[in-house]
């Protein structure tokens, strides 16, 4: 069994609770404008990761102030480009690290 959890980030307490789970529980990442998620990321279990993996044929790409843009053939014609400070690591996967904004959608 899985569970995905999206709309918001996890906090620590849900987290805590979800580690002695018997089945495997994702964060997603997302909003409307993608038509939901678009990665995730496994919070707990000995499989537990610690960003964000894009899902397949989602391409992700940094403007230039460092905010995530997203294009998914299919989905959307064009890059969507987010106010979210994204910070990409070696394996593909992505971490949020704040907004260059103060609104959240």
């Amino acid at each position: 069994r899985k569970v995905i959890i999206g709309g918001g980030k996890v906090d620590k307490e849900l987290n805590a609770l979800l580690q002695d789970m018997p089945f495997e529980a994702f964060e997603t990442y997302g909003m409307t404008e993608t038509l939901s998620h678009i990665a995730l990321r496994r919070i707990n279990g000995p499989a537990r990761q610690e960003a964000f993996y894009p899902l397949e044929g989602v391409v992700l790409d940094k403007d230039a102030r460092g905010c995530l843009s997203v294009y998914a053939e299919g989905i959307t014609d064009k890059t969507l480009t987010t106010n979210d400070i994204a910070e990409f690591r070696s394996d593909g996967s992505f971490n949020i690290i704040g907004r260059i904004d103060n609104v959240i959608n």
